[in-house]
């Protein structure tokens, strides 16, 4: 309606525009999910990357980390007793997720205390969450995978996908993620045309009859 109002005023059909002062209405964002395919995933990590960049795949993949919670992994986010994961997240949220077998073999070769990925160049603090992302650009670049809307980010779409097509139910995988909203969480989760297929096959088949049952014109009695 407010664009209809412009265009009027514009064209000259009315003299005032009487949504000028109306708040403008946002549409509601509705994302598709852009997960990385397990053989690309493989391929990243396959790809002549370093050590560290490999941990950041790892790490995105199957602890669901973002850039800037990558960059700012200590080794004393591990809690090698009850084997978790403990993540700062937005707003300064932590959330715990098991500690994956492929992580936890990558652990010995970490700082036990302190930044994973260490700020360089004489700088303190830990790397910035731009230099995850572009050392993650590289690693598909040299993959050889062109897809634009994959980045470093589709790595936590990997992690929320392979959840649920493992069995993990949408409230445990939006607690993994650290979503606030489970509608956030379903934009993560993308849902293959094998597991469409199997929801549709499992539905039950009322009876159906080959005809209608209603007699014919000839059958009716007049």
């Amino acid at each position: 309606m407010q664009a209809l109002f412009r265009f009027l005023h514009a064209e000259g059909f009315i003299t005032t525009d009487p949504s000028a002062t109306l708040d403008r209405i946002k549409g509601s964002r509705v994302g598709k999910p852009r997960p990385y395919t397990i053989d690309e995933i493989s391929d990243l990590l396959t790809s002549g990357a370093y050590r560290r960049t490999r941990v950041m795949i790892m790490l995105g993949y199957l602890h669901g980390l973002r850039a800037h919670e990558v960059a700012q992994v200590d080794g004393r986010d591990f809690d090698l007793v009850e084997m978790m994961h403990t993540i700062v997240g937005k707003g300064g949220v932590e959330r715990r997720v098991p500690i994956h077998a492929v992580v936890a073999a990558e652990i010995p070769y970490m700082p036990a205390e302190g930044w994973w990925f260490p700020a360089r160049g004489g700088r303190t603090g830990h790397i910035h969450w731009k230099s995850v992302s572009d050392l993650m650009s590289r690693a598909k670049k040299r993959a050889g995978i062109t897809a634009r809307r994959k980045t470093g980010h589709s790595l936590r779409h990997s992690f929320g996908t392979e959840l649920v097509k493992g069995g993990a139910d949408l409230r445990t995988t939006q607690e993994m993620l650290g979503h606030a909203s489970l509608a956030t969480t379903q934009i993560y989760v993308d849902v293959d045309q094998e597991r469409m297929a199997a929801a549709s096959a499992a539905l039950p088949v009322p009876t159906i009859p080959f005809r209608s049952g209603r007699r014919s014109r000839q059958d009716v009695v007049t």
